[in-house]
């Protein structure tokens, strides 16, 4: 797993650590911490849904990600996140719909912008993730119903 960098946000780098670290059991309830005090904190759940997809817990996960997008409606790292999860669970419908909101909350960005939420990224690069993982998805729709 790629490193996770911690956002400048107070509480939040211990817990980034630890999710770097595979510890993802001490990860949570730090972060459950850190959504008590500020419930709007949207890396804390982002993050959260990271570490509930890790352990296997994907209902968690997706309530996770979906605050982040309820939060911020441009958080197109989000809605990549849920894709994945869907497409993981094979509901490609809503896998589909997901990657297509990424899409619709990049539309508006320049293609070097960086990525909020997402280490190492560009608006360009998730775009380009996003468009290659819609494909899949649309693929695996039309095979299915051949």
């Amino acid at each position: 797993m790629q490193a996770l960098e911690a956002p400048r946000v107070e509480g939040l780098a211990e817990a980034y650590a630890l999710a770097n670290e595979g510890r993802y059991a001490e990860t949570i309830p730090i972060l459950l911490k850190a959504l008590e005090k500020n419930n709007l904190m949207m890396e804390a759940h982002y993050l959260l849904g990271i570490v509930y997809e890790k352990i296997g817990d994907l209902k968690k996960a997706q309530l996770a990600f979906q605050r982040v997008i309820y939060i911020d409606p441009r958080a197109a790292s989000a809605y990549l996140a849920l894709g994945n999860l869907y497409r993981y669970e094979q509901r490609y419908a809503k896998a589909r719909r997901e990657f297509e909101n990424a899409l619709q909350a990049l539309q508006d960005r320049v293609d070097d912008e960086p990525m909020a939420l997402s280490n190492d990224m560009t608006c360009g690069s998730l775009r380009a993730l996003c468009t290659q993982s819609l494909e899949q998805i649309n693929l695996k729709l039309f095979t299915s119903n051949v």
